[in-house]
């Protein structure tokens, strides 16, 4: 008979296990509005993830232009066909462009 009740026990057991699981699932459950406001500050973190990447990506693109700028300077001064004014012209974009650089992320490209 030990057994029989200790089968029993092992079926309680397991009842009160799984009892347990579907009510832990059940209650863990969000709500309408839990689920409203999980989706908004999706949206939120989203957003700001757009904006952040677009900015990213803005300075990058102002980057290359500065250094293309700077390159091309070097460029048109190793040629020697070019005017002093054309390349005091050039020089000065270019100087105009890192300041702006500057001034608007806080740092040398």
């Amino acid at each position: 008979m030990p057994r029989i009740k200790g089968f029993w026990l092992y079926v309680v057991l397991l009842v009160v296990v799984l009892a347990g699981a579907t009510a832990w699932g059940v209650l863990s459950q969000q709500t309408p509005e839990q689920k409203a406001a999980a989706a908004a500050r999706k949206a939120k973190n989203e957003a700001i993830a757009a904006e952040q990447r677009a900015q990213q990506e803005s300075r990058r693109h102002e980057k290359f232009a500065v250094e293309f700028c700077e390159t091309r300077y070097k460029e048109m001064n190793a040629d020697r066909q070019y005017t002093p004014a054309m390349l005091r012209l050039h020089s000065m974009t270019c100087r105009k462009m890192r300041d702006d650089y500057r001034a608007k992320w806080g740092q040398d490209p």
